[in-house]
């Protein structure tokens, strides 16, 4: 009598509840392979077990689509920030903010062109030096020589 009921909550749970094999296995406490064994004696089991099959091939096509939805997207994203970096990198290397550079910061970054005035602590650009109309010729009163870069200087 045992054996009959046991067979009978199978049979209703693989069928009517859709539970797994493994799930009424556990719960009642056998084997897989026997309410595989049960299962297998009902007329309906080819029919449960191919629309399972096709429940299971749904739901790993839209899985895959929307995992590939979810990568495309994020592709996406990933690269308007990369987008993004690379615009602020550019605007801060091309000085788009500064568009020009004082005459105090173009002869502290150019220092070695530059030479004293006899008698004075103005700058002012070496006779052997070719440079752009735009690099200043002279600056005036430059009133911490040490605070420029370059070798130590004796006025």
């Amino acid at each position: 009598m045992v054996g009959i009921k046991k067979k009978e909550k199978i049979i209703i749970r693989y069928f009517d509840c859709h539970e797994r094999e493994n799930k009424i296995a556990r719960d009642l406490k056998v084997s897989p392979s026997y309410i595989t064994k049960i299962i297998k004696t009902d007329p309906r089991y080819w029919k449960e077990k191919a629309d399972r099959l096709d429940k299971t091939k749904k739901r790993v096509q839209e899985y895959k689509r929307n995992w590939i939805y979810e990568k495309r997207n994020s592709k996406c994203e990933e690269y308007d920030a990369l987008k993004r970096e690379h615009e602020s990198d550019v605007a801060k290397l091309s000085n788009m903010y500064k568009p020009e550079m004082s005459n105090e910061l173009f002869v502290k970054c150019n220092r070695s062109v530059y030479g004293y005035c006899k008698g004075s602590s103005d700058l002012r650009l070496r006779s052997n030096i070719n440079a752009g109309f735009t690099a200043p010729k002279r600056i005036r009163k430059v009133m911490r020589a040490g605070s420029i870069r370059s070798r130590p200087v004796h006025v």
